[in-house]
């Protein structure tokens, strides 16, 4: 694949997110959720396409899932949401929650690695595996309450992450443009779930 092609890519992709975001602005908070997703299926479907197209995508969603989950191990940032509360068990602000977090990430860190590898490693694109992958690495790192929770915020990382992508590619750097297609493939995955989306509401387009 061409410099050229990849740096368009980016740019068709940072488009999509720059439509996709605009909604965000506008809603209120007591406004649902759901009655975005329609105006969301097309740029994020299109994004999700485009970023899947780079090479070795999904061995970099790994890679980005994989060292995340360790250096969340190292620094101890299991269980915390946006207060750094943990809210695994229903045991939120307790420092016992925290411990409990920390442990059940701890315990389950292999077997997400397997479930990680096998996933990735398929020659099949498929979209429903990487929702499920994603919400199992939400889950055993107890990250729920501020990245399913926070919409806006995600939209914003996502923003964030497709500017990366692009700078990369003009950059011409492939190791940061790997590092950057994990990122904006997993900060799609999330953002869509933190908006009720699931890999059904792609379904047709």
């Amino acid at each position: 694949m061409g410099r050229r092609i990849q740096e368009e890519m980016a740019l068709s992709i940072l488009r999509c997110i720059c439509e996709a975001s605009k909604p965000l602005l506008w809603l209120k908070d007591e406004d649902p959720l759901f009655t975005l997703v329609p105006s969301l299926r097309k740029p994020i479907g299109a994004a999700f396409d485009t970023v899947s197209a780079f090479p070795h995508a999904l061995a970099c969603l790994q890679r980005k899932l994989c060292s995340t989950y360790d250096w969340a191990l190292r620094e101890s940032i299991v269980g915390t949401g946006v207060q750094h509360m943990s809210s695994r068990c229903g045991k939120r602000t307790a420092q016992k929650g925290r411990k409990y977090s920390l442990e059940y990430a701890k315990k389950r860190r292999d077997l997400f690695f397997s479930h990680a590898q096998r996933i990735c490693s398929s020659r099949s694109f498929s979209r429903s595996e990487l929702f499920q992958l994603a919400g199992v690495f939400i889950d055993y790192l107890d990250w729920g309450e501020f990245t399913l929770e926070n919409p806006r915020g995600q939209a914003m990382s996502l923003l964030l992450e497709a500017v990366e992508l692009l700078d990369a590619t003009r950059r011409k750097n492939d190791k940061s443009i790997c590092a950057e297609v994990g990122d904006v493939l997993f900060n799609l995955l999330v953002f869509s779930m933190s908006v009720g989306m699931n890999s059904e509401s792609f379904d047709g387009l």
